[in-house]
């Protein structure tokens, strides 16, 4: 699934030998946009974000799936999926 492969994981003992190295860190923990980086983007008004992060499905014309959803200034909201032209929240990574 998108950049993610067990070839790449890390163990705990790793990520613990290393939390103050945060070059290292940033170099191997993958963000949730990498990890989904093969899906489409969708982007949300004003309108649409808030009833959005509030939970509500919305109207949307666009195929089923998985997409990132991300506000009008571009900054990266989570992830949604698309079920019948109506768009849910599934992951959500930075509220407004």
């Amino acid at each position: 699934m998108g950049n993610f492969s067990l070839k790449n994981a890390i163990t705990l003992e790793e990520l613990e030998q290393h939390t103050k190295d945060i070059l290292w860190i940033n170099n191997r923990i993958l963000t949730v946009e990498q990890v989904f980086s093969s899906y489409p983007t969708m982007y949300l008004d004003k309108k649409m974000m808030y009833h959005f992060l509030n939970g509500v499905k919305i109207s949307v014309n666009g195929p089923d799936g998985i997409y990132h959803i991300k506000d009008e200034e571009a900054n990266y909201i989570g992830i949604g999926i698309v079920q019948k032209q109506k768009l849910r929240r599934d992951v959500i990574i930075q509220g407004k």
